[in-house]
């Protein structure tokens, strides 16, 4: 299949009632297909949706299609076979998928170039997707009746929780970075990659959006996501402490285990396999307070489209010529 045995054609009104063959796709990117189909035709002769920009309709020798993206991040086609069957579709499926792949290949260079030289970008947002999923985990875990699984989907939204507060800091230091550490590759990749403490300490000095030289975050607050990081350390490190180890004894020719003290403050255990639910809601709560607390010490030009930013699963920035982001409400 060649773009030259398409026949651009808008679909007629008997056959737009058929139900056609669907199929989406992630790659090539939509920009390839689309500018593929516009050098060849021009501009789309289809009409669009709540969710697409362009749309095509052909004619091809059995069988009418459509080709519209899809959500910014894929494309679709439609297949409107003369025969119904789904094997004809799947032919022209991937005979099509198969002519836009070469279509990438060639124009790959140009693509990386485009992307390159963009001073617009869509972030994803850690915090929002691990905060979400470590919420949507707990309330899993409240409703589950089985107690291995609830113990299960307790560690992994603690996890979640805690990683969703450093990616507050990643975005943080992503967008806000001073031009002076981001224009020296080896200062950015040294704060970059500092640990988290650091971060933490030093978002203040390094990064152009607090009006003050350190944070002042509550020190309750502070002081229950310590002890939270402390109990997350201890796991991802696989430390072997001394809440794990059990002595046994024996007494009257038999034998008997003393347990350590494995709670410490705040009523957290000191192993990750004692978290319940109710921990879970403690380190959700914490999580809100630092979040707040990080957004309410940044100056008043930065932080309210930060904190609406925080709140969508991507942000859309433009970074200007002086190194500086701006957080865009849209596209």
């Amino acid at each position: 299949m060649i773009l030259t045995d398409f026949t651009p054609r808008v679909l007629d009104s008997v056959t737009a009632r058929n139900q056609p063959f669907g199929y989406t796709f992630d790659g090539p990117e939509p920009y390839v297909v689309y500018t593929a189909l516009k050098k060849q035709f021009g501009a789309p002769n289809g009409s669009v949706g709540k969710y697409t920009q362009w749309s095509y309709e052909f004619a091809l020798p059995n069988a009418m299609i459509r080709l519209q993206d899809w959500k910014l991040y894929g494309w679709m086609l439609e297949v409107y076979s003369d025969d119904k069957k789904k094997t004809s579709a799947e032919t022209i499926k991937d005979d099509l998928l198969a002519l836009f792949v070469k279509e990438a290949n060639r124009s790959e260079t140009l693509v990386k170039n485009l992307a390159k030289a963009s001073s617009r970008s869509m972030v994803q947002n850690p915090f929002r997707i691990y905060f979400d999923s470590a919420s949507n985990l707990v309330a899993m875990a409240e409703q589950h009746g089985n107690q291995q699984q609830r113990d299960t989907l307790c560690r992994s939204a603690f996890f979640l929780f805690l990683s969703s507060f450093e990616g507050v800091l990643n975005l943080i230091y992503d967008l806000y970075l001073k031009p002076s550490i981001r224009e020296n590759k080896e200062g950015r990749e040294t704060v970059i990659r500092a640990g988290l403490d650091q971060k933490l300490l030093f978002a203040p000095v390094y990064c152009q959006c607090f009006t003050e030289e350190t944070l002042n975050i509550p020190p309750d607050i502070y002081q229950q996501y310590k002890a939270l990081r402390s109990l997350r350390n201890n796991f991802i490190h696989a430390n072997v402490t001394d809440a794990m180890r059990t002595s046994i004894i024996k007494h009257d020719q038999m034998n008997f285990l003393l347990e350590p003290h494995r709670i410490k403050e705040y009523d957290l255990p000191l192993l990750v396999s004692g978290l319940t639910v109710a921990h879970l809601r403690f380190t959700q709560t914490t999580i809100i307070g630092m979040k707040n607390a990080i957004v309410a010490a940044m100056n008043v030009h930065y932080r309210h489209d930060f904190a609406q930013a925080l709140e969508h699963e991507e942000i859309i920035i433009e970074r200007g010529n002086d190194g500086i982001s701006q957080i865009r409400k849209q596209i």
